[in-house]
């Protein structure tokens, strides 16, 4: 599980074939990255078809950065995120600030700072912003 007690496999799946990932399952490294390709290529999709929508052109290092948040978060997540309505009225600048919002987990139901999804937010920032590479 990961440190909020979610079920995770591989890097980081939480449900294959829309279940839930049960505690017992194993899975190869071939299969790990089949499901960690499968589900930034489903991801890819759908941002592209967001940025049609929306009329929004990213660069490589946001649209990488935007895809490692939505393979954690998920891309609903995304999409009804202040950071995608900054994005949309073009302040790159305030949503690359907003990757740091999204650093908390959910313990026994209540929003808890995590270190570890704080570090990951700081590396999807710099990332957003072209200080780093992806």
């Amino acid at each position: 599980p990961d440190e909020g007690g979610v079920p995770t496999i591989g890097y980081g799946t939480t449900k294959v074939n829309g279940k839930s990932i049960p505690l017992w399952l194993t899975c190869t490294k071939e299969q790990a990255l089949k499901w960690l390709m499968d589900h930034l290529l489903l991801d890819a999709i759908l941002l592209l078809k967001w940025c049609q929508n929306e009329n929004v052109t990213l660069d490589n290092n946001q649209a990488a950065s935007i895809l490692s948040f939505t393979y954690n978060a998920g891309f609903d997540s995304f999409v009804h995120s202040t950071m995608a309505k900054q994005i949309k009225a073009g302040d790159f600048d305030s949503a690359a600030k907003a990757f740091l919002k999204w650093n908390k987990i959910r313990i026994n139901g209540k929003l808890t700072f995590s270190r570890g999804l704080f570090n990951r937010r700081m590396a999807e920032e710099k990332c957003f912003i072209n200080e780093a590479a992806c």
